[in-house]
C-alpha cells in the first residue's frame, strides 16, 4: 500500500511538472500570438495586419526554440491555437437544443488540434535526432518546417487552418497572386446582404415578412440599372422546388433581371442546402457539392454516422450532394457558383474560374470570428488563383474580393 502510494506521488509530481502553471501560460502566449492576427484582421487596418503577421512569426520561433517539456508545450499550443481559431464552431449547437453541450465541443476541437501538434512534435524531432541536429541550430529548422506542415492536415476534411492567412491585409499578400487581370463583368451585379438571425430564418411567421423583403430588395435592384441579383444563402427559407407560387414569381422577375438566390430543394425525400438561378424566365436548382462536416453531413462510417444522426438530429439523413461544381451563365459572362463552405475549398478554384458568385449564412455562428475567418480565406483564394469573388451574405458583409 505505502508503495502504491509511493508511486501516485512519484505520477503525480511528475504530471505537474509538465502541466505546470508556467508551461500552460507559455502555450497559452504563443498560442495567442499565433491567432492574433485573426482578430486584428477584424478591423481591415494594414498597421494592424503587420503587427498581426510579426506577432505570429514570434510565435513560431517561440515554439520552435522551446526546450524545456517542449512536447507538452506543442500539445497545449495546439489546443489553444485550436480554440481561438475555431471555438465558433460549437456555437451551431443552439439552433439543435444542446447549448449545453457547447463547453464540451469547444474542448474537443482543442484536444484534436492539440493532438496533431504533439505528433507533428514527436515525428520531426524524431527527423532532427536522425540527422544529428537534437541539439543545434538544425533542429528548430526541422520543427519549423513540422509546423508549417500542420496546415495540410484537415480533420474530417475540415481545411481553415492556414496559416498563409497571417500574410493577407499585408503587403506580403501579394506572394500569393496569380494572373489576374482585374477582370470585370460588364454590367453591374447588385450583392444583397442581410441581418436576420438563425432562429428567426425559418420561423413560418416571420417567412412571409422575409420573403416579401428578398422580392422588394429584387425589384429595387432592376430599378438600380442591374442584370444580377445575388441573394444570400437560405435567403428564402424554404423547399424551393415545391413553393411553385413563388418559383412563378421569381420566373416573372426574372424576365428583367438575371437572379441567384439560396434556398433549400428537395426530391425523393432527400433534402439539398441549394442555390436557384432564375433568368429569362425559367429556373435552374444548383445543390451544394461539398458539404460541411458535422453540420450537413457525418464523414464518419455508416454504422457510427446512423446512431450520431439519430441522438443528434433526430433520425435524419445527410443532406443530398451534387455531383460536381456548376457554371450559370448571364449575358455571355460565365459564373461558378457556391455555397458557403464551398468558397473556402480549393477544388472550386481548381479551373481558376475567372468569376465565383458565393452565397452564405453565417447567422449559425453569431457573435464570432467565424465570417473574419472566412473573409481571410476567400481573399487568399481569390489572389491565388485570380478570381474575383462575389459574395452576398446573411451576416457578413456583401463584398467582391479579388
Amino acid at each position: 500500500m505505502k508503495v502504491d502510494r509511493l508511486a501516485l506521488s512519484s505520477f503525480k509530481k511528475k504530471l505537474s511538472s509538465y502541466f505546470s502553471l508556467k508551461i500552460i501560460k507559455s502555450s497559452f502566449l504563443t498560442a495567442i500570438l499565433l491567432s492574433i492576427f485573426i482578430y486584428f484582421s477584424i478591423f481591415e487596418n494594414i498597421f494592424l495586419s503587420i503587427l498581426g503577421l510579426l506577432a505570429f512569426v514570434f510565435g513560431v520561433f517561440r515554439l520552435v526554440f522551446v526546450r524545456k517539456s517542449a512536447a507538452f508545450v506543442w500539445l497545449l499550443t495546439g489546443f489553444f491555437v485550436g480554440v481561438f481559431w475555431f471555438y465558433w464552431i460549437a456555437f451551431s449547437l443552439v439552433y439543435y437544443d444542446f447549448a449545453y453541450l457547447i463547453p464540451f465541443e469547444i474542448f474537443g476541437i482543442g484536444v484534436v488540434y492539440g493532438l496533431i501538434f504533439l505528433c507533428f512534435y514527436v515525428i520531426f524531432s524524431f527527423f532532427a535526432r536522425c540527422l544529428g541536429g537534437a541539439g543545434g541550430v538544425l533542429k528548430p529548422v526541422i520543427l519549423a518546417l513540422g509546423f508549417y506542415l500542420i496546415q495540410f492536415v484537415h480533420p474530417f476534411g475540415f481545411n481553415w487552418l492556414n496559416w498563409h492567412l497571417s500574410l493577407i491585409g499585408t503587403p506580403f499578400e501579394r506572394v500569393f497572386a496569380g494572373q489576374n487581370d482585374s477582370k470585370n463583368p460588364p454590367f453591374k451585379i447588385e450583392l444583397i446582404s442581410s441581418r436576420i438571425p438563425q432562429n428567426e430564418l425559418w420561423q413560418s411567421s416571420r417567412k412571409k415578412e422575409h420573403f416579401v423583403n428578398n422580392l422588394a430588395l429584387i425589384d429595387k435592384a432592376i430599378k438600380n440599372g442591374a442584370r444580377l441579383v445575388v441573394l444570400p444563402e437560405s435567403a428564402f427559407a424554404t423547399n424551393l422546388n415545391q413553393n411553385l407560387e413563388l418559383i412563378e414569381t421569381l420566373k416573372e422577375k426574372s424576365q428583367k433581371i438575371a437572379i441567384l438566390t439560396g434556398a433549400e430543394g428537395s426530391e425523393n425525400g432527400t433534402f439539398y442546402n441549394s442555390a436557384y438561378f432564375f433568368y429569362a424566365g425559367e429556373m435552374r436548382r444548383i445543390d451544394k457539392h461539398i458539404l460541411v462536416p458535422f453540420g450537413e453531413e457525418i464523414p464518419l462510417p455508416e454504422f457510427l454516422k446512423k446512431p450520431i444522426n439519430t441522438l443528434f438530429f433526430g433520425g435524419t439523413s445527410d443532406f443530398g450532394k451534387a455531383g460536381d461544381f456548376s457554371y450559370i451563365e448571364v449575358e455571355g459572362v460565365r459564373f461558378k457558383v457556391a455555397i458557403c463552405y464551398e468558397g473556402t475549398r480549393p477544388q472550386l478554384y481548381a479551373d481558376k474560374p475567372d468569376f465565383v458568385l458565393l452565397i452564405s449564412n453565417g447567422a449559425w455562428f453569431i457573435p464570432s470570428t467565424q465570417s473574419t475567418l472566412q473573409n481571410l480565406l476567400l481573399r487568399y483564394y481569390a489572389l491565388k488563383n485570380g478570381s474575383v469573388i462575389f459574395h452576398s451574405a446573411n451576416f457578413n458583409d456583401k463584398k467582391v474580393i479579388r
